[in-house]
């Protein structure tokens, strides 16, 4: 064989291998369905109450808590490419502003099919400031029968409970979807207050049996609490009528409940039902 013949047979079987590699990575980032662990959890009323499963979070005596929350960040790895330093840098600003003991974020971390990359990105950030974080999920956030995603629920379950820092749970695994988990924030060894993470995102509503859910985390605390309810903030995505009403009440001096129908024109809060949440 000829030196030039030799020549182009190793640039043709390098593009050969750089073009296994693209079609290699392009397919385990883009086309390949991660389905994550099947964990099965039937949440039950008749279940005994155990405080010891609620995460935990630790208040400082005589200092205010501090919780940012970062809601809609929605990073699209292809699409936000040049963008993704300055939206980092952006966080980093809240971080080191606010100094927070506890980051939340509200859903909608991600906004594209390649959501495997992007919820990767965001773990990777939140563990970098050490500090507590606990995520719910939005109508973007995870591939089901509605939304192509490559990472499934149950797979972005799995990566948010591996961050060094999340406090996620993937929770009861009946009540329609997952994500839902309480918090207790101590502070002495006492309850100080209940954060209840919800996930609202594909749903129109938060269901009945999270409700019924909820209201059994408050009772079980309650006891362990002697006998005393803790306050309770709750965490979602979609907003729920009651907001609306807010909103009108506000702007408008409206406080009549007739202003819910009109939410899907008026305030784009798309399948939101009032359901005595």
């Amino acid at each position: 064989m000829s030196k030039a013949k030799k020549i182009i047979f190793r640039i043709i079987a390098v593009v050969l291998i750089i073009m296994a590699l693209v079609l290699f990575n392009v397919y385990f980032l883009f086309l390949h369905h991660y389905k994550g662990s099947n964990v099965t959890y039937n949440w039950s009323q008749n279940d005994e109450f155990d405080i010891s499963k609620i995460k935990t979070v630790k208040k400082q005596k005589d200092k205010d808590f501090v919780i940012l929350n970062l809601a809609d960040i929605q990073i699209c790895d292809l699409e936000d490419f040049y963008n993704k330093n300055i939206i980092h840098d952006e966080i980093t600003y809240l971080v080191e502003k606010t100094k927070p003991d506890l980051i939340t974020l509200t859903g909608d971390q991600t906004w594209s099919n390649e959501n495997l990359i992007s919820i990767k990105t965001i773990i990777r950030w939140l563990d970098e400031y050490k500090i507590p974080y606990a995520p719910v999920f939005g109508n973007h956030d995870y591939g089901n029968q509605k939304d192509s995603a490559v990472a499934s629920q149950n797979y972005c379950c799995d990566l948010y409970q591996n961050g060094r820092y999340s406090l996620f749970d993937r929770g009861p695994t009946n009540l329609g979807s997952l994500g839902n988990y309480a918090i207790n924030i101590m502070e002495d060894n006492k309850i100080y207050k209940t954060l209840y993470m919800l996930n609202s995102g594909y749903e129109d509503k938060i269901s009945d049996q999270q409700i019924a859910w909820m209201s059994w985390v408050a009772d079980g605390i309650k006891q362990a609490n002697d006998n005393n309810y803790s306050q309770g903030m709750c965490f979602f995505h979609k907003p729920i009528p009651e907001f609306v009403m807010a909103y009108y009440e506000y702007y408008y001096g409206i406080g009549d409940t007739t202003a819910i129908g009109d939410v899907h024109v008026h305030f784009s809060l798309y399948g939101s039902e009032q359901n005595g949440f």
